[in-house]
Parts: structure tokens; C-alpha cells; sequence
């Protein structure tokens, strides 16, 4: 997989000889990772709306999870990505509480809906609108159940 230009990250590693018996030394190479940067660490985010203060407070997002300031995880998987950002499906804990006990979308879920997270990162800012629908919701969707913003700490 490789990733989009201006997502590698150069990682130094020590790296034996190939002579090892006749030096003695170490060769410093390094090692061009093409791996988006979102793979390998989380971003941290504060909350800026009322909504991402009083419900999810700081957040940690990666690729595959979202931590929330509470401590409570849930995973995610990637399912699309469009002009609005790319879309995740919570595939657990998605009606589990966050702060002062309230939740993304509501204490249950309608039956045969999952819970879509839609993320767009834009400079130093993070938009997170969350959805309940049966499938990847449309751009337009009337599923809208919660939104939430947030910034880089020290912005």
C-alpha cells in the first residue's frame, strides 16, 4: 500500500553491515516508510463546540479507533472516503457513555442501524459528524444524530 504524496515519514534505523566480521561499526540507514502517518499514530484533538465539550471532551483519532477523553474506545473501519471527509462505521461501544453519561447518537440504536462517523480534517481544525443509517450514509443524508468539532492542542 503505498500513500499519497506528502503522507511518508522517514524513520532512521541502525542497520548491520553487510561485512559485519570485518567492521565493527554500525551503518546508520534510513528507511523511507511510505505509511500514512494516520496508521501509525493517533492525532489528538481538543473539543472547540459545545457538543464535543460537554459529550466526548479531548479526543485521540487513528485509523482504526477513537479514544475519548473518558477513556472509552471505539473501533472503526474506514468504509469510504468523499468530498466531506472520509466515512468510519463504529463496529463497537457505539452507544456507550462518554461524558456525564451522554452518547454520540443516543442510548440504542434502531435496529439494523450502525453507527457512521463522517471525519474531515482541515488544517489545524477536525469536523466530526455522526449518523445512524443501515449503510454508508449519502452527503446530503438526513441521518445527522450529532456534530462535533475540535482543533490541534495549543491552537
Amino acid at each position: 500500500m503505498f500513500a499519497p504524496p506528502g503522507h511518508c515519514q522517514a524513520r532512521f534505523v541502525l542497520v548491520p553491515p553487510v561485512i559485519a566480521a570485518m567492521k565493527k561499526k554500525y551503518l546508520a540507514a534510513c528507511v523511507l516508510s511510505c505509511v500514512p502517518v494516520a496508521l501509525v499514530h493517533a492525532a489528538a484533538w481538543e473539543p472547540v463546540s459545545n457538543t464535543a465539550m460537554s459529550i466526548t471532551g479531548k479526543i485521540d483519532l487513528a485509523q482504526d479507533r477513537v479514544t475519548f477523553e473518558n477513556g472509552r474506545q471505539m473501533p472503526l473501519e474506514k468504509v469510504a472516503s468523499r468530498k466531506d471527509g472520509d466515512v468510519y462505521r463504529v463496529l463497537d461501544n457505539a452507544t456507550k457513555p462518554l461524558l456525564g453519561g451522554n452518547t454520540l447518537c443516543g442510548d440504542r440504536l434502531p435496529a439494523g442501524q450502525h453507527l457512521f462517523l463522517v471525519v474531515q480534517e482541515s488544517g489545524d481544525d477536525l469536523s466530526v459528524t455522526a449518523h445512524t443509517s443501515a449503510g454508508v450514509p449519502a452527503e446530503d443524508a438526513d441521518s445527522v444524530c450529532g456534530t462535533y468539532s475540535y482543533t490541534k492542542p495549543g491552537r
